[in-house]
């Protein structure tokens, strides 16, 4: 809270300037205002991420299982990826099938995860490139999600890391792509938390592929 709260405000006044609440800007300090916005959501996100994830590792993380709408989810996910899939000009598809529009699990973990591998899709296809959300039924209990991008791939050497807490690969260590090596590592965990399994496919200039599985239904 005594990061969050501090953050939380300068969010709050970078909208406010953004609403002109206090007079028109020009256009060198909107462009300012949004990097402020943009900066500040980034790093809350970071935060948010890292606090789960030391949640999770002491048993202190709650989880609240439901019949959620997957659809739904999966829709909110894509729509906050939009913009900067506009921005590099990436062409995203996605293919849902028959069966799916609902799954047992905690609607804002799944959420997280989605976002989490979305939003690593976008961050490693350079621009012009191919993202693919795909959601099918993998067995009668089952809901597997996949994530696919035409983007660096990753080295051989480092795939039997990703998915450890603060690890970064090497072309994450260069500052091209930012982060500080949660987002995957919280992904294992969440998805582990209700009992589905993760795993990626990646060749290095190739793109990677990302998938996990979700419970149709509960115990």
């Amino acid at each position: 809270h005594e990061i969050n709260n501090p953050l939380t405000g300068i969010l709050g006044f970078a909208e406010l300037l953004k609403g002109k609440f206090s007079g028109a800007l020009n256009e060198k300090q909107e462009g300012y205002t949004q990097m402020i916005g943009d900066g500040g959501r980034h790093l809350l996100d970071l935060i948010n991420d890292l606090m789960d994830l030391t949640k999770i590792d002491a048993g202190a993380m709650p989880f609240n299982p439901e019949i959620i709408s997957l659809s739904e989810i999966t829709l909110l996910s894509t729509t906050s990826i939009q913009p900067f899939l506009s921005k590099k000009q990436i062409e995203f598809q996605q293919e849902i099938g028959p069966g799916t529009e609902s799954v047992y699990s905690d609607a804002r973990k799944v959420k997280q995860v989605f976002s989490n591998l979305l939003s690593n899709a976008v961050k490693f296809t350079p621009a012009g490139g191919t993202i693919t959300l795909r959601v099918f039924r993998s067995d009668t209990t089952t809901v597997q999600a996949e994530i696919l991008d035409t983007g660096i791939g990753i080295e051989l050497e480092d795939q039997e890391k990703i998915f450890t807490s603060f690890f970064q690969s090497r072309v994450s260590q260069n500052g091209q792509f930012g982060g500080i090596g949660i987002g995957l590592a919280l992904c294992k965990r969440l998805v582990e938390m209700w009992g589905g399994q993760i795993g990626f496919e990646s060749q290095p200039a190739s793109g990677s592929r990302f998938w996990f599985t979700i419970p149709i239904r509960g115990p």
